[in-house]
């Protein structure tokens, strides 16, 4: 009767100590995760808030490596552009 008894005890705090580790994972995985988003959400206001420089040219800047690539991409799109009024390229060009 009395190991009956220790052996109720003794899982009473098992599934105790099961309980409390589960709810320890978690909070293990809520503190992962949260720093997870937190780090995910810094990169995505950095990379927004990063500003492309091979995208525009200040105002006054006079690269002529810059304005030739622009020229050259400026044909490539009018090109395109032409080709898809003519349904001969499947994708829209805005």
């Amino acid at each position: 009767m009395t190991e009956e008894i220790r052996e109720a005890e003794d899982s009473a705090r098992l599934d105790a100590r099961i309980k409390r580790l589960k709810q320890q994972h978690l909070d293990d995985l809520q503190r992962l995760y949260s720093a997870h988003a937190a780090e995910y959400h810094e990169e995505v206001l950095h990379r927004h808030n990063s500003k492309d420089e091979t995208q525009y040219l200040s105002s006054g800047e006079n690269n002529t490596t810059a304005i030739a690539s622009y020229e050259k991409l400026g044909v490539f799109v009018h090109i395109k552009r032409n080709l898809c009024i003519l349904n001969i390229f499947s994708e829209t060009v805005s």
